[in-house]
């Protein structure tokens, strides 16, 4: 069931870029695997707007900046670290999935938590656009 969640997400074309932005947001590369994510945004008002991608990586690194796309477009710039932390505390198991918060997509990125060493892959676009809002304030 999560396997085939996270196919469909690494093939969903809605927010990802065709090329790599000119003028990144956020560029991330994890020397490990290779796998890069290059993020897009406008975070100049009071929502994330236009939040898009582009990734060069496996399945999960790829599914994983569709979902985060797909959760943060339109959210308000002032929830976006707090729900940013709950995705990566879930991500680390430090809590389960909650249907108050996100997506249903995210516990398909969950279910990675089996496997360490991809959670990297994971992580990398959350990280990207955690580190964009910190120097967008």
């Amino acid at each position: 069931m999560y396997e085939e969640t996270l196919l469909s997400l690494s093939r969903d074309t809605r927010f990802r870029c065709s090329e790599r932005p000119a003028h990144p947001t956020s560029e991330r590369r994890n020397p490990a695997c290779g796998d890069e994510v290059s993020l897009r945004a406008d975070l100049s008002g009071d929502r994330i707007t236009d939040l898009k991608f582009y990734a060069q990586g496996c399945a999960v690194c790829v599914a994983s900046a569709a979902a985060l796309c797909e959760e943060f477009n339109g959210i308000p710039l002032k929830d976006a670290q707090a729900r940013l932390k709950q995705g990566l505390d879930f991500f680390a198991a430090e809590h389960e999935w909650s249907h108050d918060w996100g997506t249903t997509s995210l516990p398909a990125l969950g279910a990675v938590r089996a496997r360490p060493m991809r959670m990297a892959c994971v992580r990398l676009a959350w990280e990207g656009l955690r580190e964009a809002l910190a120097t967008s304030e």
